[in-house]
């Protein structure tokens, strides 16, 4: 009987802390998070926060990339693996949510402090992202990034 209650509660857990709607409050959370594993330098744990099929359009002065959740995890873990440190900070300037709670828009600037033999180099982004609901937890789906100069 012990073995039955486990079993069921590992598996409606999951459940009993999903949103039915996304607010100001989960999205600034979500974003917290991202930032804490991404300057963990934790390559799963930061791609956890996005959906199966997020698209990810970097754009900058000599060019733009457009990437999906593998080729974004192929270009992470080759940029995060040669830094002594990696840093990501993130202001969110907007918040909009969709009336029936399932979709947001954010928008914010991103800066990302480098550290590589002794050099740090600071880059920052103007970034709009999609996100969604998905079982409960909100989800990066799309991001647009656009590398300051």
């Amino acid at each position: 009987m012990k073995k039955l209650a486990l079993s069921l509660f590992c598996l409606f857990a999951p459940l009993v802390h999903a949103d039915p709607a996304l607010t100001e409050n989960s999205i600034r959370n979500l974003y917290a998070q991202v930032a804490a594993d991404a300057s963990q330098r934790d390559v799963d744990a930061t791609l956890a926060h996005m959906s199966a099929d997020v698209r990810i359009h970097i754009s900058a002065a000599k060019g733009s990339i457009e990437l999906d959740a593998d080729r974004y995890r192929q270009l992470l873990k080759q940029g995060w693996s040669g830094l002594d440190g990696y840093r990501m900070e993130v202001d969110i300037e907007s918040i909009e949510i969709a009336e029936d709670g399932q979709s947001a828009t954010v928008k914010d600037t991103t800066r990302e402090t480098l550290s590589m033999r002794g050099h740090e180099m600071t880059t920052g982004m103007q970034e709009t992202a999609s996100l969604r609901l998905i079982e409960g937890e909100p989800k990066i789906v799309r991001i647009e990034a656009t590398i300051q100069p």
